[in-house]
């Protein structure tokens, strides 16, 4: 039953998160858009009453910014942020564009999301934590994408559109998060990656996880189930590089 899938994917969300705070032995990060997948990890770490901080950047007015003051209010959460002034982003553009020479949509998309992967860094490193938890991987476990929505009404193609995107996660994303995260000298953390969450994401019924208008419902179903109200558990997504304005 829906009841029963939810329980099971709190309790391997909460058991990789924690397994990974127990190794770190020091407080960590959050790295915090906002969105369904941090505010998820955060909660877990704040009903476990774990030592961290959530860490958001992007310029004046960005939609992150917002959102991540809202939920981290309403949740009691520590929250730092930082504002980038353009000459600061410009910055941190110098930093981050050199790291990546493909050109094109895909060199644009790495650019863009690593500026606001290395300003996070940077601005959690002033404060001493050297593990940061990700959302990297829940896009591709729970439907988030947009052409998810394509395939709703077709289960088949929708998983296997999933498990694509899957064995495409390190040449898209991770290579360039850990290529940052190496400048840093920091420990990304994937909790969405975990083998043994991936393979149970992969058996739910492709109908609970998307319809025509929603992604990753049951995620989202299942943080709200646990505590997050709706309107912060039901977010649309938003792209990094939008959320924080560095497009």
């Amino acid at each position: 039953s829906k009841k029963e899938i939810i329980a099971k994917l709190y309790s391997l969300v909460e058991k990789t998160i924690l397994e990974e705070y127990k190794i770190s032995k020091k407080p960590v990060g959050v790295l915090f858009s906002g969105g369904i997948d941090s505010t998820f990890i955060a909660q877990v770490l704040k009903k476990n009453n774990c030592d961290f901080v959530c860490f958001v950047v992007g310029l004046d007015k960005s939609k992150d910014i917002d959102w991540a003051e809202r939920i981290a209010s309403a949740l009691n959460l520590k929250l730092v942020k930082k504002i980038y002034s353009l000459e600061e982003f410009e910055r941190v553009l110098k930093k981050t564009a050199p790291l990546f020479k493909e050109g094109g949509i895909s060199g644009y998309v790495k650019v863009s999301v690593g500026s606001v992967l290395y300003a996070c860094l940077e601005t959690g490193k002033k404060f001493g934590i050297d593990s940061f938890y990700t959302g990297l991987g829940s896009e591709e476990i729970f439907a988030g994408y947009h052409k998810h929505k394509e395939k709703a009404n077709n289960l088949l193609a929708l998983n296997k559109e999933c498990w694509d995107g899957l064995t495409k996660v390190y040449d898209k994303d991770i290579s360039r998060d850990q290529t940052i995260a190496q400048l840093f000298n920091v420990k990304l953390i994937c909790p969405y990656l975990n083998k043994e969450l991936m393979q149970y994401a992969l058996t739910i019924d492709p109908k609970l996880k998307i319809d025509t208008i929603e992604t990753k419902l049951i995620l989202r179903e299942c943080a709200e189930y646990f505590g997050i109200p709706k309107e912060f558990a039901f977010r649309k997504k938003v792209a990094a590089q939008y959320g924080s304005s560095f497009d």
